[in-house]
C-alpha cells in the first residue's frame, strides 16, 4: 500500500508538470467516457432496469399471430382466451386486459385519459402492490359490478394533487362516476402510456366469441417450464382450437413474448447499435491517447533507464505506467460522468411522446444510479489500463552502463514499438471506417425519410382528437355523434384561414387502426379462416382533399351518401391492385358480411396508398366508408 501511494504521488507530480498533455488527455477520455456512460444510462433504464413486478423472468405476453391473414402479431378473442386458460399446464396465471379511452372531467381543464380494463387476477399475475389503497376484487370484476378505478401514480398527482384522502372519493370518467381504490406506486408503468385501470367485468358470451379480438393476455410461467415448451403447448391447444372454428381460427398460431422484450419495444436494436458506436468512439480516443503515452514515454527514456539501473523490475515500471494511465482515466471518467449527468434531458427525446404508431417504453427520467456509476468506473478502469501499458509494451529496457551514457537510448524504441504504433494507427483507421460507413447509411435513410412519399401531404394540417361521451351520443339517437360532427366541422370550415375540414376516426402515423374481413362479390369464396381482411376507416366528404390523399379513380363522399342511402365505399390503389387487377373496380360490390347474411358495398373510389405505419411498413389495404353515414359515434 506506501508503494501504491508513492506512485499515486508521482503519477500526480509528473502529469503536473506536463499540463497540457494531461489536459488534452483528461479531455478525450471525459468526452468518450462521457458519451458512453450518457448511452448506457438510457440501456440501463430501458433494458436492464428491474421490472417492478414479482419475478418479471417468468411473465409473457401471448399473441395472435396468423401469416395467411399477413397478422404478425394480433390480439386475441375471447373464446380463445377461455380455452388457454382452461387447457394449458405451461401457466401458473393467465388474465385479460383490453384498451379504454376516457375523458376526466372534475379534475381542471377536461382531458383525454388513456386507461386500461384489467380482469382483477391481472394485477395479482403482476405482483405489485398499490401505494394507496388496494387493487379490483373478484366481484368489482364483473358484469353489473360497482365502477371502479385504480389511478397511477402519474395522473394522482398532476389531476389530483396527490390527494392522500382520493381512496373512497368519486371522479367522472367520461361522464359515469368511477370510485377510487387505490393508486399504484410511481415505478408501475403497465402498460407505459397508461394513466388508470377499470375493471374488464368480461361478459360471459365473449368466452364463447372467436370472432371479435380486443383482448391482451399476459400469462406467468409455471417453474421449470421454458419458453419453447409454453410455445408448443400453447400452439397445440391452438390447432385443436382452429379445427373446431375454422372461420375464425384457421392458420392461427400463438406466438409468446417475454415481457421484458415486450417493454422494449421497437428501441432496443436502435439502443444497442448507438452503444456499439459510442463504444468505437471510446476505442479511438483510447488508441490516440496511446500514441500521446507513447510519444511522451520517449522522453522519459533517461528517467526509466535510471530507475531500471536502480534496481526496479520491468513489473515496478509497468506498475508506475498503469497508476499513471488509471490516474489519467479516473480524472477523464469524473468529469465524463458530469457530461453524461447534463444530457439527461437531450437523451429522453430519443423517446418521442407524440408518435403512437411507435411501439417504445415510455421514458420520463434517466436516472444515475449505481449501476450507471459501476459502470463509468468500470470503463476508467478499462480504458486506464489499456493505453497505460502501451509505454512498457513496445520497449525493451536496457539498464547498462552505455544505456545511461546515451541517454535516449537507454529505452530502444525496437521493432516491438514499431509494431504497437502501426497496430494502432491501423485500428484508428478501421474504428473510424467503421463509424464513417455507419453515418454515411444513417445519413441516407434520414434522406430518404425526408424525401419519402407518405401518401398525404402533412403540410399546413392540424389534426385535433374528440372522445365523446358514450353516455350522451349512444342510445336512442343514433344520428346525435353525426349532428355534433357536422356542427363541429362547419363551424371550424368557417375559421379564417381554413380551407378544408374532415374528420376521421383513425388518424394515419396514429397507430390506431380497425379492420375488417370482406370478399368480392361474383369471386370464389374463400376456404373458412381465409377471408381478405383490410383497414376499415370512416371519413366524412372532403378528408381526401383535406389531407392530400389523391382521388385516383371515381369520386369521393358526398353529403347524399347517408344512412337510408345505398352503402358506398371508396377502396385504396392496393386493394384495387389486389383484387381487380387492370379492371376497374368502380361499380363492382364488397360483401363485408358472409353468404348467409350478406353486408354490400358499392365502390364509387380508388383513393390513393397511404402509408398510415410509416414508411418501413408496407401499404395495408384499406376501405374508407361515409362517416357521416355509418358510425362515426365516439372518437373523430
Amino acid at each position: 500500500m506506501e508503494t501504491f501511494l508513492q506512485d499515486i504521488r508521482y503519477a500526480f507530480r509528473t502529469l503536473g508538470k506536463s499540463a497540457g498533455f494531461t489536459g488534452i488527455v483528461v479531455l478525450t477520455l471525459a468526452l468518450g467516457i462521457g458519451a458512453n456512460t450518457a448511452i448506457f444510462s438510457v440501456v440501463n433504464a430501458v433494458l436492464l432496469a428491474p421490472l417492478p413486478y414479482s419475478q418479471p423472468a417468468q411473465l409473457v405476453m401471448v399473441w395472435i399471430s396468423n401469416v395467411p391473414r399477413g397478422d404478425k402479431i394480433a390480439p386475441v378473442s375471447g373464446g380463445d382466451f377461455a380455452e388457454w386458460k382452461s387447457g394449458n399446464s405451461v401457466f401458473s396465471q393467465m388474465a385479460a386486459s383490453s384498451d379504454e379511452i376516457f375523458t376526466l372531467t372534475g379534475a381542471g381543464e377536461p382531458q383525454n385519459v388513456i386507461g386500461y380494463q384489467f380482469s382483477a387476477d391481472y394485477f395479482r399475475l403482476l405482483g405489485t402492490r398499490p401505494e394507496l389503497g388496494r387493487t379490483f376484487l373478484d366481484e368489482e370484476d364483473r358484469p353489473g359490478g360497482p365502477d371502479v378505478v385504480v389511478l397511477s401514480d402519474a395522473i394522482w398527482r398532476r389531476a389530483f394533487s396527490a390527494d392522500p384522502t382520493i381512496v373512497g372519493k368519486s371522479i367522472a370518467l367520461t361522464g359515469k362516476p368511477f370510485t377510487v381504490v387505490g393508486v399504484m406506486p410511481p415505478n408501475f408503468k403497465y402498460p407505459s402510456t397508461v394513466e388508470l385501470w377499470t375493471p374488464l367485468a368480461l361478459p360471459t358470451t365473449y368466452l364463447a366469441n372467436y370472432i371479435d379480438t380486443p383482448f391482451r393476455i399476459m400469462a406467468r410461467l409455471k417453474p421449470g417450464v421454458s419458453l419453447k415448451q409454453a410455445q408448443a403447448d400453447m400452439n397445440s391447444i391452438e390447432q385443436r382450437i382452429a379445427h373446431e372454428h375454422p372461420q375464425t381460427d384457421a392458420g392461427n398460431s400463438v406466438i409468446l413474448i417475454p415481457l421484458r422484450e415486450e417493454i422494449a419495444g421497437d428501441v432496443k436494436m436502435p439502443l444497442l447499435v448507438l452503444f456499439g458506436a459510442v463504444g468505437f468512439v471510446l476505442l479511438i480516443a483510447c488508441a490516440n491517447i496511446a500514441s500521446l503515452v507513447l510519444a511522451r514515454a520517449a522522453g522519459r527514456r533517461k528517467e526509466i533507464a535510471i530507475r531500471v539501473a536502480l534496481g526496479a523490475t520491468r513489473g515496478r515500471l509497468i506498475r508506475q505506467f498503469l497508476t499513471e494511465g488509471l490516474v489519467l482515466s479516473l480524472m477523464g471518467g469524473t468529469l465524463g460522468l458530469v457530461i453524461a449527468s447534463g444530457t439527461t434531458s437531450f437523451l429522453l427525446s430519443i423517446f418521442p411522446k407524440n408518435i403512437a404508431n411507435l411501439n417504445i417504453p415510455q421514458v420520463t427520467s434517466i436516472p444515475m444510479d449505481a449501476r450507471v456509476f459501476a459502470f463509468t468506473l468500470s470503463v476508467a478502469v478499462l480504458t486506464g489500463l489499456l493505453f497505460g501499458l502501451a509505454p512498457v509494451l513496445g520497449l525493451k529496457a536496457d539498464a547498462s552502463a552505455e544505456g545511461l551514457r546515451g541517454s535516449g537510448r537507454s529505452m530502444t524504441a525496437g521493432s516491438g514499438e514499431l509494431r504497437l504504433r502501426s497496430t494502432l494507427v491501423v485500428g484508428e483507421f478501421a474504428l473510424a471506417l467503421v463509424l464513417l460507413v455507419g453515418a454515411g447509411l444513417l445519413i441516407g435513410s434520414f434522406r430518404n425519410l425526408l424525401q419519402g412519399n407518405l401518401g398525404f401531404d402533412a403540410d399546413h394540417i392540424i389534426s385535433a382528437q374528440l372522445i365523446l361521451s358514450q353516455s350522451k351520443y349512444t342510445g336512442a339517437q343514433p344520428q346525435k355523434p353525426f349532428e355534433f360532427a357536422n356542427e363541429v366541422l362547419g363551424q371550424i370550415r368557417r375559421e379564417p384561414g381554413v380551407e378544408y375540414a374532415a374528420a376521421t376516426d383513425f388518424m394515419p402515423l396514429s397507430g390506431f387502426w380497425n379492420a375488417v374481413n370482406f370478399t368480392v362479390q361474383g369471386q370464389p369464396e374463400p376456404a373458412p379462416g381465409q377471408r381478405p381482411s383490410a383497414k376499415s376507416e370512416r371519413v366524412t366528404p372532403e378528408y381526401f382533399r383535406t389531407m392530400g390523399i389523391p382521388l385516383l379513380k371515381g369520386r369521393d363522399f358526398t353529403d347524399q351518401d347517408r344512412k337510408d342511402a345505398p352503402q358506398v365505399v371508396i377502396i385504396n390503389e392496393t386493394v384495387a391492385h389486389q383484387f381487380f387487377g387492370r379492371r376497374d373496380p368502380i361499380g363492382e360490390r364488397l360483401n363485408l358480411g358472409d353468404s348467409k347474411k350478406p353486408d354490400l358495398w358499392k365502390i364509387v373510389g380508388v383513393a390513393g396508398d397511404v402509408h398510415a405505419f410509416g414508411l418501413e411498413e408496407k401499404v395495408r389495404g384499406t376501405l374508407f366508408r361515409n362517416g357521416h353515414s355509418h358510425g362515426i359515434t365516439d372518437q373523430l
